[in-house]
């Protein structure tokens, strides 16, 4: 017995064409008429009859014949009706019998988690890489939201389900509606789109100079799924029917992987972006030397700092800065009572040694 209720299959329906013919409630009968197909399909409305189950078995029977589709299939296109589905076939040639080693899974795995994570970060806030992509909070809510669906039969697929926000998961609304979390797996096909193509035009200079929103994290996350036996990855959407679009499927041949990493690097070694705002912090390391051989200390400083106001940096990073006297001094006074913090504003150069280019204020809190 399938555990699918009415109020499901008449949901899908009516997205598929199908119209409610509300005088039929009445008699405790959902009644669903196609006039394009000619077709009526009726379902007990409650289990207090005992038809009930009957005729749920009779309604995924009549639509599975109607679109030529198995019932399990079916059932599970009703049940995901609200979310997208990233669908990722692994040609390994294990997978053909029956297995797939479990560190291999456990990365992939890991890169579909960061593929969609970076995806949802290029549309907030794009860069050419990122730094902590999970500090976004939009970014958080779609990574805690990702589902792991069953797998398929045969080569092996994993499934994973990202559902639309809720409350756009409402009877067929007469409007266009926009969704991040569309946006997100929109972005993924798009980009891989991109991507191919370029390569196969032989023109990937045309990513490297553009506006493309592609980052070297999302790179990175397409190269896990490289692997050295040859084999390609493919990679298919299929859109839940609440904002309709064709089924893709995207095939990223073995071949194309190492131009993937090597566009990669690139992004990474051009990724520098000022870092500019209002950081609090605390003093790692006092490095300074005695000016001009007097009392007085001045130079460089390890600081361990953190932004309330920019969220890709709300957690700790390090960052040098050279002082002057005065500032140096504060530094000591932090630096020797762990209840004080320097407030900090200013601009750092980023990249692996972050370091203050400019400093505009200075203070103790």
């Amino acid at each position: 017995m399938y555990t699918i209720t009415p109020l499901q299959i008449v949901d899908y329906a009516k997205l598929m064409g199908w119209t409610l013919i509300q005088e039929a409630k009445k008699y405790d009968v959902y009644l669903m008429r196609n006039n394009s197909l000619s077709e009526e399909i009726s379902i007990v409305m409650h289990n207090k009859y005992s038809d009930f189950f009957e005729s749920i078995e009779s309604a995924l029977d009549k639509l599975s014949s109607i679109y030529n589709i198995d019932v399990n299939t079916l059932v599970e296109n009703i049940l995901t009706i609200n979310d997208d589905i990233l669908s990722i076939r692994f040609k390994d040639i294990n997978a053909n019998k029956g297995f797939i080693n479990l560190d291999e899974i456990w990365n992939y795995i890991k890169a579909i988690k960061d593929l969609i994570v970076v995806s949802a970060c290029s549309l907030i806030d794009p860069k050419k890489s990122y730094r902590n992509p999970t500090s976004y909070k939009r970014v958080k809510e779609i990574a805690d939201n990702i589902q792991f669906r069953q797998t398929n039969i045969g080569s092996f697929v994993i499934n994973i389900a990202l559902p639309i926000e809720k409350q756009l998961q409402l009877p067929l609304l007469s409007k266009p509606v926009q969704s991040f979390t569309r946006n997100v797996t929109s972005n993924i096909a798009d980009s891989l789109n991109t991507i191919i193509d370029n390569i196969e035009s032989d023109n990937i200079e045309e990513l490297i100079n553009s506006k493309y929103n592609i980052s070297s994290n999302f790179c990175d996350a397409i190269y896990s799924f490289y692997d050295e036996k040859g084999d390609d990855v493919d990679f298919s959407f299929q859109w839940s029917p609440r904002i309709p679009r064709k089924k893709e499927k995207i095939t990223i041949k073995n071949s194309y992987f190492e131009t993937i990493s090597n566009f990669s690097s690139f992004l990474k070694e051009n990724s520098f972006e000022k870092i500019s705002g209002t950081f609090m912090a605390t003093v790692e390391t006092l490095n300074g030397d005695f000016y001009d051989k007097g009392d007085k200390r001045c130079g460089e400083v390890i600081l361990s700092l953190f932004s309330k106001e920019n969220e890709e940096y709300n957690q700790r990073f390090t960052a040098k800065a050279n002082l002057e006297i005065e500032q140096y001094e504060l530094a000591c006074e932090v630096h020797n009572d762990a209840k004080k913090f320097l407030k900090i504003a200013g601009t750092i150069h980023p990249g692996r040694t972050k370091y203050f280019e400019k400093i505009t204020e200075f203070t103790v809190v």
